[in-house]
């Protein structure tokens, strides 16, 4: 009976420390998200989609400055995707990038008009992006002239939490839901299995790979993400050119990836989040920006503008160094107008 008594308290204990390392973890992701999005959630109120896993309720996000629809053929059609900066995350739809590149591509008198459809949803990485369009464009009735990707951070970021190629947001969730039914233990308890593999304690271990982890720029994990990376533009490329539109990989700034020398007055203002300069993550960005620049810099749909901001006279990035502030959006979308100019004079 004494074994017994002292098995069901090592027990009781061994329950009681889970418990309260789940809480602390959910404490710790709390305060992060706190910190970088100004509240405990991460991202906005969303709802199943069969295609990209899920989607905003507002989808697409309204865009200002469109011009009258028309079915004439006289007004192209961009369709935008990309994470929380293409969406416009802590900003009115008006100053998001695709509103305000609507702005600055009708605003050229009795030149053509253009209609940006804003698909940006944060969180989205170019796998969610590739699902989406893919099954935007099967049931199209309005067909898109062009179709922009604008990525980057997204991409880094989740590469380097979860260290799979095919990594998204909420990876480890979804994976668990259908490999993790007969590869655990607990498989036959689907509920309890799902519930760890979505706890904020297995959050805060993948966590801590983005921030404390560095990624080896001559590993196979980074190769095998560059080829799944190309061959996805590639196809997306051709799925495009068969609709008869043009496709392009807008490859976004971060200030962390920035080769530039910048006025230190414009970068002491845009600050930083408390401890980032302490971890892996700037490497982690840095070594997988080369990596996708030096493999993507021949493709024809490939623009890098990771360096666009370097320009910069006012800040322009948050603090965290990839959303943007107004003249930082103002200046991607006066870039991103100059080169979509540039691909429609060279006929691509």
């Amino acid at each position: 009976m004494r074994v017994i008594a002292r098995l069901l308290s090592l027990g009781k204990w061994l329950l009681l420390g889970l418990v309260l390392l789940e809480v602390a973890s959910f404490i710790a992701i709390s305060i992060q998200n706190y910190i970088v999005y100004g509240h405990v959630w991460e991202g906005a109120r969303v709802r199943y989609d069969p295609h990209a896993l899920f989607l905003h309720t507002e989808t697409p996000r309204r865009t200002a400055h469109n011009p009258p629809a028309s079915d004439d053929g006289s007004v192209r059609r961009i369709w935008f995707f990309g994470g929380s900066t293409a969406r416009g995350w802590g900003t009115d739809y008006t100053t998001s990038i695709p509103s305000l590149l609507a702005k600055r591509l009708n605003g050229n008198g009795d030149g053509p008009k253009f209609e940006l459809v804003n698909y940006g949803q944060d969180a989205f990485n170019s796998l969610l992006e590739s699902k989406l369009f893919q099954g935007l464009i099967a049931d199209a009735k309005a067909r898109p002239n062009t179709v922009l990707f604008y990525d980057g951070g997204n991409d880094s970021t989740y590469l380097a939490q979860y260290r799979n190629p095919n990594g998204h947001f909420r990876f480890r969730r979804m994976q668990a839901l259908v490999e993790g039914y007969r590869d655990s233990p607990m498989g036959l308890f689907k509920g309890l299995n799902a519930a760890f593999y979505g706890s904020s304690m297995r959050e805060i271990w993948d966590r801590t790979h983005q921030v404390l982890l560095p990624l080896d720029p001559e590993g196979p994990l980074l190769a095998a993400y560059l080829d799944k990376l190309e061959h996805r533009y590639d196809h997306l490329n051709r799925l495009a050119g068969a609709y008869g539109a043009q496709f392009l990989v807008i490859w976004q700034p971060s200030r962390w990836t920035e080769t530039c020398a910048v006025d230190k007055t414009i970068t002491q203002s845009e600050g930083e989040l408390p401890g980032s300069a302490l971890t892996a993550y700037r490497g982690n960005l840095k070594t997988i920006y080369r990596a996708v620049i030096a493999r993507l810099a021949g493709k024809p749909y490939f623009r890098d503008l990771s360096q666009t901001l370097c320009a910069r006279t006012r800040p322009a990035y948050r603090k965290d160094g990839l959303h943007l502030l107004p003249n930082g959006r103002r200046m991607m979308s006066d870039k991103i107008a100059a080169e979509l100019a540039g691909t429609a004079a060279a006929g691509q």
